[in-house]
């Protein structure tokens, strides 16, 4: 416990017993139990704020990275639109030029 072994505790009760008397030792004994008892729940306390602004910032940073994967999606998606609207485009007037050469090469046959 606390890094405190059995012959370190032994002789602290040992001084305890000695300095403030048989008497008042469970009076200091409850004081001190209160003491780090209040101690312990203001730790908890300020551990739990410190956790809790953590997690606004986290989830404010997340929040920033999610719009900003958004805005890529959105701006990848305009360029594939544009893309396949080139392609399909240049696909179109291939086949037209295609089928008017053929026309062409069946005109010259006959």
């Amino acid at each position: 416990m606390m890094g405190i072994g059995f012959q370190e505790m032994l002789v602290i009760i040992i001084l305890a017993l000695v300095l403030i008397g048989p008497k008042k030792l469970p009076e200091v004994a409850k004081a001190i139990g209160r003491a780090l008892a209040e101690f312990r729940r203001a730790v908890d306390e300020v551990k739990g704020t410190i956790d809790e602004e953590m997690f606004k910032e986290e989830k404010e940073y997340l929040k920033g990275e999610y719009k900003e994967l958004k805005d890529t999606k959105e701006y990848l998606t305009g360029e594939y639109e544009g893309l396949k609207d080139t392609v399909e485009t240049g696909l179109e007037e291939k086949s037209e030029e295609k089928l008017k050469e053929n026309s062409e090469n069946r005109e010259k046959k006959e």
